[in-house]
């Protein structure tokens, strides 16, 4: 159980030591600080309005459980009502975006359509290769919505919402 939860801890740590090098990388690449700021800003929004998606994700998840046999159907389902609200949330506190929301709504789908391919594929990954007891299951959540995340906010920032 142990090993279990080192091996576990070690993969959430990569996770979210890519998405800071990312958005590191994506800071100090600009010299502007004006521009610096507003990405502060932007990140900030969305980690806060991520924390109301992913408490609305997780309690349909949970929930679902108690309904279903299977892992995959509980976490597309809460992560597509999820990805509803965060399109809503995102699109006008995060990045302020004027865009047509015919285009910025399809560009969306597309990007949450391969982050949910990559969120469900590796919350079904750490539950194969761990388990499915009841601390897998909560970080195999972790881990997948970390990466997604990651992927969510570079796509909405340079595709999704690009002015």
């Amino acid at each position: 159980m142990i090993l279990k939860l080192l091996t576990i801890g070690k993969i959430v740590f990569q996770v979210g030591s890519f998405m800071i090098t990312v958005l590191l990388k994506m800071q100090t690449s600009k010299s502007n600080v004006r521009l610096s700021f507003m990405l502060q800003k932007q990140v900030i929004r969305f980690l806060l309005i991520g924390i109301i998606v992913t408490t609305v994700d997780y309690s349909v998840y949970q929930l679902l459980l108690l309904i279903f046999d299977s892992f995959s159907v509980p976490k597309g389902i809460g992560f597509i009502i999820g990805t509803l609200l965060a399109y809503l949330l995102n699109r006008r506190y995060t990045f302020s975006s004027r865009r047509n929301i015919g285009s910025s709504i399809n560009s969306f789908f597309f990007l949450y359509l391969i982050s949910l391919l990559v969120n469900t594929f590796l919350n079904s990954l750490v539950l194969s290769l761990f388990g499915n007891d009841t601390v897998t299951i909560h970080l195999a959540f972790v881990i997948a919505t970390i990466a997604s995340a990651t992927i969510n906010f570079i796509g909405m920032k340079f595709y999704v919402f690009k002015e």
